[in-house]
């Protein structure tokens, strides 16, 4: 009689830690991702840029825009297992026949707050995006 006793008073402990914890989903949405004056490659070639983006134990990749130094990257991207606190890296890429160029960097943690404005160089241009966290 003793371990049923106990196996009850563990399973109401179980049942009270768990109504306690938080199962709703976190997401980071990036969105309004553009660049500006983006430079090609060095026999002067417009760039064909792309991105590779992390978050948390999220990874996309973007789709390339052919020819443009100006690229508008068109909807949004959605990390579902990105919370706050976590790193996000963002990494600009000009693709190329053979080897691809890597042309620049973000790297930052993810804030609190919806309609985060960021932006960073990119050799001699610039990249701008946005991000909520939801």
């Amino acid at each position: 009689m003793a371990v049923l006793d106990h196996l009850r008073l563990v399973s109401l402990v179980v049942l009270m830690l768990a109504s306690q914890l938080d199962f709703s989903s976190a997401a980071v949405v990036l969105y309004d991702i553009h660049a500006n004056d983006l430079s090609g490659d060095a026999a002067g070639n417009r760039p064909d840029p792309y991105l590779k983006i992390w978050c948390g134990g999220s990874y996309e990749k973007t789709n390339e825009i052919g020819n443009n130094a100006n690229p508008q990257w068109s909807g949004s991207l959605t990390f579902s297992s990105c919370n706050q606190g976590d790193r996000l890296k963002i990494e600009v890429w000009d693709k190329d026949t053979k080897y691809d160029d890597h042309l620049g960097w973000y790297s930052g943690t993810v804030g609190t707050k919806s309609n985060n404005h960021v932006s960073f160089s990119v050799g001699s241009g610039a990249m701008f995006f946005s991000y909520d966290v939801k």
